[in-house]
């Protein structure tokens, strides 16, 4: 398997993509990892962003 072909299939299928093909896709694949880590700890948008994101939307529309 080419480099290429081992991401993506890493990428779709992330639970099971525990062994990387070379030394830079495991560096690639524990990037991947951290990443995933990283944005499930963020904070989602706050209230008022969501309001007002759900008000535009309404007013594009035509539900105001």
């Amino acid at each position: 398997m080419r480099c290429p072909d081992h991401r993506s299939s890493a990428s779709s299928e992330p639970d099971t993509a525990d062994a990387a093909a070379c030394a830079e896709c495991a560096r690639w694949l524990r990037a991947s990892h951290r990443l995933d880590e990283l944005a499930g700890q963020a904070p989602g948008p706050s209230e008022s962003w969501t309001r007002g994101l759900m008000g535009r939307l309404d007013a594009a529309l035509g539900e105001e």
